[in-house]
């Protein structure tokens, strides 16, 4: 346990050494050694190091690793050794490669398996003991049973644990991690997995899971926008059963993969930044509560792989806080000012989390209580005067960043940007429409709200178009209809006249792998019988990407489709949908406020 402890925090090297075929397929540099001194700077005591190897391997019976690729999986761990880190090595990608058909394929698999691990035991034997060894990532099973599938696990456990245990040298008393089912922090599956590590009688071994947050919060999905208290619970749950399952019994955990399945550099927007920091604010709180040593997967998403620097710095030191004290936060980091008129009155509430306020920041000017802002409790409430100063000339985007600091731990940023009220062509609404003053690459939409019924009276939240000019619009609610044979559609409307949209459908089901899983029926609208029940949903699965096209009608969308505008006259959608657009952004309604970084507003035309 003192060694587990002592690993705290840790950080992931994500998409390399596991990528496949080779270590920059997946966009990342080759991994240096200043890469590592970087991350050691940083605080971080341990470093998990995910290797594919199935791409560097020979056949039956041997399955002999390339010396070459064995090699380097040395020199980087030898590297990150050298550094002080504890060093986490594993069998990732192979497990759904090929371990997933051991169902099938039970004796072939195990062999292979086995013949990789006494591979890496044989050449790591004599490595320091803040050496351990991962089993597998996210172990799964093609076509078997739950029941099946836990003893397939219990096998692979307990082979790895036999083979690693024999090979002499430090591995007799290595520290072993050992995964649950999919990396799952599930009641059942964490209960399975403790009652292997006791069958094992082993003191050396850990226990591991993953957890990418609530996961309709993770990927901004079904109206999950905000880091609410369905998400809170989900995660306090998790944390919770992870402590009274393993840690309580004496048995170690180390979260070996966390973050949030949206939060991706190259789409900033698709996770709100305000409610991704509650999140990970929280997570390092919830760990370090129940005694559990976490590892943060890094993609590339967090630190610069070429300029070693972390792409957002708050983000980094509110984690780095969290590792000992908690931060406050508040209801949002962002506070909306018109573009034009009256400037009120606007109230944020605070999550002090034990913490006491002590001032409210504008650069180094410190705002004066009872004139500029007051306090009433929780709510902080910024004066419609004190806004329309820091606003100045109120042009597009943020003009002013406010610091609301605490006792303890990092203020909290509340940015003030000027919004605009969008606007569709008079008499319009559905597919097709036009809108006569819209966002321009770089834009945040706060509050999209379509107000005619042929759109289902829709109503999306926190879209963003971001410099590729994607906007994530969520549609959340939407009215029933009641008559038979009415047509429901997704369909692509022309943003602004001209305008060509991609269609890139389908965020699978909860545990389903790629992001982007689901299917194009470009001509299929989806009609509501008599009984007011959709038809037959389309299945996940190929992907048939950036379908350019002026109209595209799509089968009733899965969830996270994606498409340029909603044009719905029918049955309640309980979904999802995302646009995506080459140019310009889809009509779905009359956007209530958005942020303006740049670019001319063309004048409305009618109301």
């Amino acid at each position: 346990m003192a060694a587990v402890a002592a690993m705290q925090p840790g950080w992931g090297l994500g998409n390399s050494l596991e990528a496949t075929p080779d270590e920059t397929a997946w966009g990342n540099p080759r991994t240096t050694k200043a890469l590592l001194n970087k991350v050691r700077a940083q605080g971080f005591n341990s470093i998990r190091i995910p290797v594919t190897w199935s791409d560097h391997q020979g056949g039956a019976p041997n399955y002999t690793i390339d010396a070459a690729y064995m090699k380097r999986i040395k020199q980087a761990v030898d590297w990150a050794l050298a550094d002080g880190f504890y060093v986490m090595l594993n069998v990732h990608h192979d497990s759904w490669q090929w371990v997933s058909k051991m169902p099938t394929e039970h004796d072939k698999v195990l062999a292979r398996y086995n013949a990789t691990w006494t591979q890496i035991a044989t050449t790591f034997k004599n490595a320091p003991a803040r050496l351990n060894f991962e089993g597998i990532n996210e172990p799964v099973s093609d076509d078997a049973s739950d029941a099946q599938k836990a003893e397939l696990l219990n096998e692979l456990n307990t082979s790895f644990h036999g083979i690693v245990r024999k090979s002499g040298g430090h591995n007799k008393t290595r520290l072993l991690v050992l995964s649950t089912i999919g990396g799952t922090p599930s009641q059942g599956l964490m209960n399975d997995l403790a009652t292997t590590i006791k069958s094992l009688h082993d003191k050396r071994l850990i226990a591991t899971v993953h957890y990418y947050g609530y996961w309709p919060f993770s990927v901004n999905i079904a109206g999950s926008t905000r880091y609410d208290a369905t998400s809170q619970k989900d995660m306090a749950k998790a944390f919770k059963l992870m402590h009274d399952i393993f840690v309580a019994k004496g048995i170690p955990v180390i979260l070996g993969e966390y973050g949030l399945l949206g939060y991706d550099w190259t789409r900033p927007g698709l996770i709100e930044r305000g409610e991704a920091l509650k999140f990970f604010e929280e997570l390092g709180y919830q760990a370090r509560i129940n005694g559990v040593t976490t590892n943060l997967f890094d993609a590339g998403s967090f630190l610069h792989r070429k300029t070693l620097k972390w792409r957002d710095p708050g983000l980094y030191a509110l984690m780095k806080s969290s590792w000992s004290v908690r931060s406050a936060t508040a209801s949002s980091d962002m506070v909306f000012v018109p573009k034009s008129g009256t400037v009120k009155d606007r109230t944020l509430t605070l999550n002090p989390h034990g913490k006491t306020f002590k001032a409210l920041k504008y650069g180094s000017t410190t705002l004066v209580k009872g004139k500029d802002y007051t306090l009433s409790g929780n709510r902080l409430t910024l004066k419609a005067a004190t806004l329309t100063r820091l606003s100045g000339s109120r042009a597009y985007g943020v003009n002013a960043t406010l610091r609301a600091q605490f006792s303890r731990g990092v203020p909290w940023q509340i940015k003030v940007p000027s919004a605009c009220k969008l606007l569709l062509e008079a008499g319009t609404g559905g597919a097709g429409s036009r809108l006569l003053q819209g966002p321009e690459p770089g834009d945040a939409v706060n509050e999209m709200t379509a107000a005619e019924r042929e759109m289902c009276g829709a109503k999306a939240t926190r879209a963003a178009l971001d410099d590729e000019q994607q906007a994530q619009v969520e549609v959340i609610e939407a009215q029933p209809v009641t008559e038979s044979g009415a047509e429901v559609k997704a369909a692509a409307g022309r943003g602004v006249s001209g305008d060509e949209v991609a269609v890139r459908p389908g965020v699978p089901a909860e545990g389903q792998g790629d992001q982007f899983g689901g299917r194009v029926a470009p001509e299929r609208p989806l009609v509501v019988d008599e009984s007011g029940d959709p038809g037959v949903l389309p299945a996940l699965g190929d992907v048939d990407e950036d379908v350019a096209r002026p109209q595209v009608e799509v089968d009733q969308p899965g969830f996270g489709d994606l498409v340029e505008g909603v044009s719905s006259v029918g049955h309640q959608l309980p979904y999802v949908v995302w646009a995506h657009v080459q140019r310009g952004l889809p009509a779905l309604g009359v956007v209530e406020e958005c942020v303006h970084h740049g670019g001319e507003r063309r004048a409305p035309v009618g109301g």
